[in-house]
């Protein structure tokens, strides 16, 4: 298991740090991963990050975000000191009815292996968010 922790203040301004830690972490660790692959895992993280900076009152506070792979997938974890929240009690977007934001949650649900949502008060974070992801089946095991 190869694991990386990002520590960043909740502000968009800092989804491009973001950004450029997960592909550099990922790039170093699996470095012949397909490009479709490494987006999925970057829209994942994005997505949530910005959540919590939008929604979550956490502006200004420390985001810690936590990638672990493993042999056949990779685990990412939230934590903020915002606002709890429970993503399963929001409803996924009217797709007939299409509107500019909501789609976050729904899109990370659809490319995600597993979502799992827990409020916990770990140290100075209280919210954990776990997404799991498989690596794509023909990927050879290197860790």
């Amino acid at each position: 298991m190869k694991k990386i922790d990002i520590k960043l203040t909740a502000s968009l301004n800092n989804l491009e740090e973001l950004r450029k830690r997960l592909t550099s972490f990922i790039y170093s660790v699996h470095p012949e991963i397909s490009s479709d692959w490494q987006q999925e895992i970057k829209l994942i993280a994005t997505e949530l990050f910005t959540n919590i900076c939008k929604h979550s009152q956490a502006a200004g506070k420390p985001v810690l975000t936590r990638i672990k792979f493993y042999k056949s997938m990779v685990t990412l974890f939230f934590c903020d000191k915002g606002k709890p929240w429970n993503p399963d009690k929001i409803s996924p977007p009217n797709l007939s009815n299409p509107q500019e934001s909501g789609y976050g949650l729904y899109l990370v649900r659809a490319i995600s292996k597993k979502f799992r949502y827990k409020y916990v008060k770990i140290g100075e974070y209280n919210n954990i968010t776990i997404i799991e992801k498989e690596l794509p089946e023909d990927y050879p095991d290197h860790l």
